[in-house]
């Protein structure tokens, strides 16, 4: 796996370099069935000697180490409602109870949970007035308050 026939040992004790050895040579008198030599740097190219069960438990430690790393990284929940101006009053509850869940869910898990609702007219439909659609997305507001805030409120003609 060493591309290399001059090498320099680190010694772990004292963490000092060795004067250069010739890889064959550090192999045949290294125990290979208990020990591994591991090459810590190409230029120079410098080796250690090490352990199979330390090995192992580097390894393992840099695993549990990713996998808290992956942790602190809050993922991200993202779900999209899309709605009508038109849409059932019953409807649109059901709509702002699966945003809720979204929203609960990511507080559950540490993660950043976000909802996207876009309010939309139909195809041949037209839009309500301008006080109905502020008076829908007042209620969407309100309804998801207790668990989310609002970051952009766009009512545009769409």
């Amino acid at each position: 796996d060493i591309p290399f026939q001059l090498v320099q040992v680190r010694d772990e004790a004292t963490n000092t370099l060795l004067p250069p050895t010739r890889l064959d040579l550090l192999a045949s008198s290294t125990d290979l069935t208990q020990n591994r030599i591991e090459l810590v740097s190409a230029d120079p190219p410098i080796v250690r000697v090490i352990t199979s069960q330390a090995a192992y438990n580097l390894k393992k430690a840099d695993t549990a180490r990713a996998k808290e790393e992956r942790k602190k990284q809050s993922p991200k929940l993202k779900k999209q409602l899309q709605l009508t101006w038109g849409v059932a009053g019953h409807d649109l509850e059901r709509k702002l109870d699966q945003a809720r869940e979204c929203l609960v869910e990511g507080h559950k898990l540490k993660a950043t949970g976000e909802v996207t609702i876009v309010i939309s007219k139909k195809k041949r439909g037209m839009n309500p007035p301008r006080e109905e659609m502020v008076s829908m997305i007042d209620h969407i507001v309100s309804s998801l308050a207790d668990v989310g805030v609002e970051k952009q409120r766009n009512t545009g003609n769409q």
